[in-house]
């Protein structure tokens, strides 16, 4: 009978063992995905989906239409700032922070800019506001964003595209789904295509740490929780926007994770964003 009941008093220390552990675990998931990495409702990660879009551009609209549809998720239009419109003397209108140290085309400095202010939108202290982007600010409508809009966003993930992004998947948000449920690390960039096919440093499935330079901004998904960093990054404007996201990683000052096989193409389209 004594010894039953030690039994027992074990069985009971090892069952609260379990317990702390599974609770402490959970702890743990909470302060980490608490943070933006997850909603905290369990539904999943909240991602929104923008396209950097030239509306005056038919096919390029017709394009999104059609990828809006494969998508099933209503996809946002950021207005693209065009290399045509550009004045470069007068750049610190889009942010007062950021330096040209490498002059370049017009059309480069137009895409670069789309991508900065896009992102620039997702700082938290922007939230709830418009800030001015000169000539360049529209008035947006329920379904769409101009230049100077600035989301209310300050967790979760953001899907930017380029207009000539192509879905090669027919159920891409749950993949997307599935790829942030099953990254167990920080990162600031994830691309869901890349024209360099880098693939050479396994994460996991099909998830690929980025350790060589990575081309083409035409999908990729930006961390919220990062976004300071990532805008830090971005004000010193040296090079083309992907090159500047890939140095950037091989440097170790933005951490890069790259999907393959490709999720997203290109569809064959010469980008026009920012054309002089």
């Amino acid at each position: 009978m004594k010894i039953n009941v030690w039994v027992g008093f074990a069985l009971l220390i090892l069952l609260l063992i379990v317990l702390s552990y599974i609770q402490f675990r959970q702890k743990q998931h909470q302060e980490y995905f608490g943070q933006g990495a997850f909603t905290p409702s369990g539904q999943g990660a909240s991602v929104e989906y923008y396209v950097i879009h030239d509306r005056t551009n038919q096919e390029r609209t017709k394009n999104i239409e059609t990828q809006e549809a494969k998508l099933g998720k209503p996809i946002v239009i950021f207005d693209a700032i065009m290399g045509k419109d550009l004045d470069l003397n007068n750049l610190s209108v889009f942010d007062p922070n950021l330096h040209i140290i490498k002059p370049n085309r017009n059309n480069v400095i137009g895409c670069y800019l789309s991508h900065f202010m896009l992102i620039k939108s997702l700082l938290p202290e922007n939230s709830g506001r418009y800030e001015s982007s000169g000539e360049f600010l529209r008035q947006n409508t329920d379904d769409d964003v101009g230049i100077g809009r600035i989301l209310n966003k300050t967790q979760g993930y953001t899907m930017i595209f380029e207009n000539d992004f192509e879905i090669v998947t027919d159920d891409l948000d749950h993949q997307i789904q599935h790829i942030l449920q099953i990254i167990d690390k920080d990162f600031d960039l994830l691309y869901l295509g890349n024209l360099s096919e880098v693939h050479s440093h396994l994460y996991k499935e099909n998830i690929y740490d980025i350790q060589e330079s990575v081309t083409g901004t035409h999908a990729y998904l930006v961390n919220h929780r990062n976004i300071q960093k990532i805008y830090n990054v971005l004000l010193s404007m040296d090079e083309a926007i992907d090159w500047k996201f890939s140095n950037s990683i091989q440097k170790k000052e933005l951490q890069g994770l790259v999907i393959y096989p490709t999720l997203v193409n290109q569809n064959g389209m010469n980008s026009t964003i920012g054309n002089t």
